[in-house]
């Protein structure tokens, strides 16, 4: 069985820029599914993590590993951070941490090797991190894996 994730968003740590996205689903309930659309829930789950990602560069790596939203009783929020990104899993509550943990740190790993050099001289065209698409759907779609080399 696949691991129950809404959405994956890449932060530049800098500037809080959504350099990826990938949404599978959006939460159906929660963060006050009737008042927002599903651009609206995008848009605030990306802030949030944004806002996060800005807080842990700021604060410290090892003080903040999971935020879930108060009150919210269906989904979860992993956010992991590199050197010049940070990666936010929206998943369901009910999901492993040590997976989601684990998927979040490959991602980060992934992205870095895939565009560290790239991120020096990017343009802001986010189309350039396009095919990083693939990468998360074959890690996500990875069941049998444990991720424990990342942890």
């Amino acid at each position: 069985m696949n691991l129950m994730i809404y959405c994956v968003f890449v932060i530049q740590r800098i500037d809080g820029v959504c350099l990826f996205s990938k949404i599978y689903s959006l939460p159906t309930s929660g963060i006050n599914a009737e008042c927002f659309s599903d651009e609206d829930k995008y848009n605030i789950l990306s802030g949030f993590i944004s806002a996060v990602s800005t807080i842990v560069t700021n604060v410290a790596d090892d003080y903040i590993k999971e935020m879930r939203l108060e009150g919210e009783k269906h989904i979860k929020i992993i956010v992991e951070t590199g050197d010049k990104i940070a990666i936010g899993v929206v998943a369901d509550k009910a999901e492993s941490d040590r997976k989601l943990y684990g998927l979040a740190k490959s991602l980060v790993k992934q992205f870095n090797y895939l565009y560290g050099e790239k991120l020096k001289t990017w343009n802001g065209d986010t189309g350039a991190f396009k095919i990083f698409d693939k990468v998360v759907d074959t890690e996500i779609g990875n069941t049998e894996r444990d991720f424990t080399e990342y942890l």
